[in-house]
């Protein structure tokens, strides 16, 4: 019902086209070995654990599709069902004519990615985070958004190779300062003071959030 904003919803591996591809890619590969275990003169009832195996490995990703995709559709209908059918209609039209960066799309009242849609109006705290993987093999570069109920939602960015690579600077400026248009104190930055904040006296950072909110509706 909602085609735009379910595709920024979308986790990356359920992306228009990309379960087909994979599905094709699977087919191919378990054909592939099918192929491979007959020309080496392998025989149902000489190599049957094989030829199970390869059928057991077939079945449980096929299932898995279905049920990957059945478990995002339930996560979707989660993070929908907070607002009504008019503000969602509204949202759709604002996410076809908004311009995705990194796939994070920013609306008059929503923040939208990867299984992630907050009400802007929630927002208190963004900051960037990099994780290296196991032997510096990639770098994750994510936007970590903290609502008013102090939970953390994390917005994939960007994936890079090798070890420890700084996040896209001038895609998260754009980000904060499209947000800020709506709610001017969100807060920005990982210094030591906002994490002490955080700890210390987060209810003084909603409050100011709350405060900058109110101030612009008046003007």
């Amino acid at each position: 019902m909602y085609p735009n904003l379910e595709n920024i919803l979308r986790p990356i591996g359920h992306k228009e086209g990309r379960t087909v591809k994979l599905a094709i890619l699977m087919t191919l590969l378990v054909g592939g070995l099918g192929i491979s275990f007959v020309k080496r003169g392998m025989t149902w009832e000489n190599d049957r654990r094989a030829f199970l195996m390869l059928g057991a490995l077939a079945a449980l990703y096929l299932a898995a599709i279905p049920l990957g995709r059945l478990r995002t559709w339930r996560t979707l209908q989660k993070l929908c069902s907070r607002f009504s059918a008019a503000q969602l209609q509204r949202i759709e039209l604002e996410c076809t004519e908004a311009t995705p960066i990194r796939g994070v799309v920013v609306t008059s009242r929503v923040l939208a990615g990867e299984m992630t849609l907050l009400p802007i109006a929630e927002i208190v705290w963004i900051h960037e985070q990099n994780t290296v993987q196991k032997a510096g093999v990639a770098t994750i570069n994510e936007l970590i958004v903290v609502d008013k109920e102090r939970k953390q939602h994390r917005l994939m960015l960007s994936v890079k190779a090798g070890p420890f690579r700084q996040a896209d600077a001038e895609a998260v400026r754009e980000i904060v300062t499209r947000l800020r248009k709506h709610s001017p104190g969100i807060f920005f930055g990982n210094d030591k003071e906002l994490t002490r904040r955080f700890r210390t006296d987060f209810a003084g950072m909603v409050a100011h959030v709350e405060q900058r909110a109110a101030e612009m509706s008046e003007r």
